[in-house]
């Protein structure tokens, strides 16, 4: 598909546990709607967050969130405004009309009660979408010890880059995921030993009530890993997440700020933690998983995630399954002239 692009665009993904999710593009210097009670995370870029007044009451960037704290996606101010030179790529988490409060998602019994929808469309001649659902951990390939456990997963979207003039290399950004656990599930502590990427969260259901991220202390690393599922909540540092609340990455850094690489593949060296459902309630947790590439991070450090300084890569893509919706770019977003849906 050929189609103009000389300001803002927005591919509206999915609808999950009573929020719409879209991903949207913008040029440098571009306004940006601002929704109250709408979650906005940044991917790429910078966005500042403006008062009535026109005084800057936030900035945000995709690592801005100390690690191991939790930080609110949510708006509360009057405008916002891209990033000075880069522009920004971000996700809007939109409640969906008729939710009983928009700043609070309605809470689910059960993983089939989470509502899903999937609502990106692809152009003819593509080929439609499936539905996307959540599956059961136990029944999926991975080789993982969860038989019988209330423990889902929905696998989401890919966004990428495209860089090159002949438009036909790919850089990823990110990737990102969908899970549920019930009251008390312990979803599998681990440290993704075999993965290459920087992983966030996002809450979307605080359905058990004090669920979240649960970091092994360091004084039990000296228990035998195989063990490391039996340890007790004494055994973990806990950061219970709200809906719409993030957290920041808990990867290891080095002394320049930047993930340190395990070994010559790339792989990302993490503690060992895991997401532990609360027990203060009867329903199911909800979040999404935004797993970005390593590389990103380390362009992130590198410019010093100061709004404006950080250089053009020099192109936008959106990746699903066998799909992918990419944005091409020339030498500058003047040059951005068209869309290309391919499969």
């Amino acid at each position: 598909m050929q189609n103009n692009v000389t300001g803002p665009s927005i591919a509206n993904l999915i609808e999950v546990a009573g929020y719409a999710i879209s991903v949207e593009v913008y040029p440098p210097a571009h306004e940006i709607p601002v929704g109250s009670g709408d979650g906005l995370k940044v991917l790429y870029g910078s966005i500042v967050l403006l008062n009535s007044n026109g005084k800057v009451a936030d900035r945000r960037q995709p690592f801005s969130v100390p690690e191991f704290s939790a930080a609110t996606t949510t708006i509360s101010s009057e405008r916002g405004v891209s990033d000075q030179k880069l522009g920004a790529v971000l996700l809007r988490l939109r409640p969906v009309e008729g939710t009983s409060d928009k700043y609070i998602a309605t809470k689910f019994r059960s993983a089939e009660d989470v509502p899903v929808n999937t609502v990106l469309s692809l152009p003819a001649p593509y080929y439609k979408l499936a539905p996307l659902k959540f599956n059961k951990v136990d029944s999926l390939w991975w080789d993982v010890p969860f038989k019988g456990v209330d423990f889902f997963n929905l696998s989401g979207f890919h966004f990428q880059f495209i860089t090159g003039s002949g438009r036909t290399a790919h850089s990823p950004l990110a990737h990102i995921q969908f899970w549920t656990g019930g009251k008390d599930v312990n979803c599998g502590v681990h440290n993704h030993a075999g993965d290459i990427f920087c992983q966030v969260h996002v809450s979307l259901s605080a359905g058990t009530g004090n669920g979240g991220m649960a970091r092994l202390k360091p004084e039990y690393a000296k228990c035998p890993q195989d063990k490391y599922n039996d340890l007790g909540p004494e055994a973990f540092d806990h950061l219970p997440l709200k809906e719409l609340e993030e957290h920041g990455g808990i990867w290891e850094r080095g002394s320049d700020g930047k993930p340190v690489r395990a070994n010559p593949a790339g792989v990302v060296k993490y503690p060992w933690h895991k997401w532990q459902a609360g027990n203060e309630a009867d329903d199911v947790d909800v979040w999404m998983a935004i797993e970005f590439h390593p590389d990103v991070v380390d362009r992130a450090v590198d410019d010093g995630q100061k709004a404006g300084e950080i250089e053009h890569p020099g192109g936008r893509a959106i990746r699903k399954g066998g799909s992918l919706a990419m944005i091409s770019e020339k030498d500058s977003w003047d040059d951005l002239d068209d869309v290309v849906m391919l499969v």
